[in-house]
């Protein structure tokens, strides 16, 4: 398969030794794909970026765009426009000003810039407000400047580096959905990347979960939500459970078993034994009647009210601690701290992770 943008084995070591802040990192990006790069702070993500823009040589490894290895390829050669996360206005420019200083600076003729201006203008909901100054707009209306002003540059490859944390939470979601309907329309490659997790799982049509400069997962936002396959993806793709213990069994019958003697059947799991933690989200875990086979019983031991649900945190008949979200809404029963329920989950939304 051709990719629009190949990564084979990047990495980046800086002076002074220890581990890589990328380390041997292979990544295939199809044409018009969105890309997130999605990690805690120091997982070289933005590294990562920052290689492909071509800001910071790679001490390893090649970098493709269409087929064509850019790797020693510079910045301003490379046919990519990046969106930065203080979006780099220039505060004495005009709207039509900013964007037309990278036309000019790449020899654009008066004709086609005026047209490149005004088609970028447009698609960022922008063309009224030209003649205004970078102090005259919202932070929204910044963004969307700093977005037109890589668009109208025709580039290969689109590059966000966390553009969205400096707006309040509201427009934050806003601009989500704007720049991915931008992206969709336009059709251009992207890499966006953000240590925000559900930017990544409502914009991207991937995500490349990072960790310590590797990879721990590459999938669609429901593979990465759904089925995590390491302990750092369940514990940092949104909230899960993990109780401690080990797999008996196995073959067609695996039994997990915590030290208070909680025993849960699996699925899928190790055909050995090993110990390890079982991961189970909230909201797979669902309230009981006291008379339903394969319940659980336990005691409520904390309550949370929040705007659109309640969490609660059960304590187990065997002693293990759980939490379980529920939805807010008409006729489902709010229960009380120190309440006796029974709860229960299915086998298939339990992931077993050894070590």
């Amino acid at each position: 398969m051709t990719w629009d943008l190949e990564l084979r084995g990047v990495t980046k070591r800086y002076d002074g030794g220890g581990a890589p802040a990328v380390d041997a990192i292979d990544l295939g990006v199809e044409s018009g794909e969105f890309i997130a790069l999605l990690g805690p702070s120091g997982c070289g993500k933005t590294t990562t970026l920052r290689m492909v823009a071509g800001f910071v040589v790679p001490s390893a490894g090649r970098i493709l765009l269409r087929g064509v290895d850019i790797t020693d390829v510079p910045p301003h050669r490379r046919d990519m426009g990046m969106v930065f996360q203080n979006y780099a206005l220039f505060p004495h420019m005009t709207v039509r000003g900013n964007i037309e200083f990278g036309l000019h600076s790449h020899k654009v003729g008066k004709e086609e810039t005026a047209r490149r201006v005004a088609r970028a203008l447009g698609l960022v909901g922008l063309t009224a407000f030209e003649k205004r100054y970078p102090r005259e707009l919202s932070g929204g209306q910044q963004q969307r400047v700093a977005v037109a002003r890589v668009l109208a540059l025709d580039p290969k490859l689109l590059l966000f580096d966390e553009p969205l944390s400096n707006l309040d939470a509201k427009l934050r979601g806003q601009m989500r959905h704007e720049i991915r309907k931008l992206q969709k329309e336009i059709g251009v490659t992207t890499l966006f990347v953000t240590h925000d997790q559900d930017e990544a799982l409502t914009m991207a049509d991937r995500v490349v979960v990072l960790n310590q400069g590797r990879i721990e997962q590459i999938g669609t936002p429901v593979e990465i939500y759904e089925h995590p396959q390491t302990r750092f993806v369940a514990d940092f793709i949104g909230t899960s459970n993990f109780l401690a213990g080990s797999v008996s069994g196995g073959g067609d019958d695996p039994v997990f078993t915590t030290p208070g003697g909680l025993r849960v059947a699996l699925t899928g799991s190790p055909a050995r034994e090993a110990s390890g933690v079982l991961a189970i989200r909230p909201e797979k875990i669902e309230f009981v009647e006291s008379d339903v086979p394969d319940r659980i019983e336990a005691r409520i031991s904390d309550v949370t009210r929040l705007a659109g649900m309640i969490e609660y945190v059960l304590t187990l008949h065997t002693g293990d601690a759980i939490m379980i979200r529920e939805q807010r809404r008409p006729g489902v029963e709010e229960r009380a701290s120190g309440a006796l329920v029974a709860v229960r989950w299915r086998p298939q939304d339990v992931r077993f992770f050894a070590g």
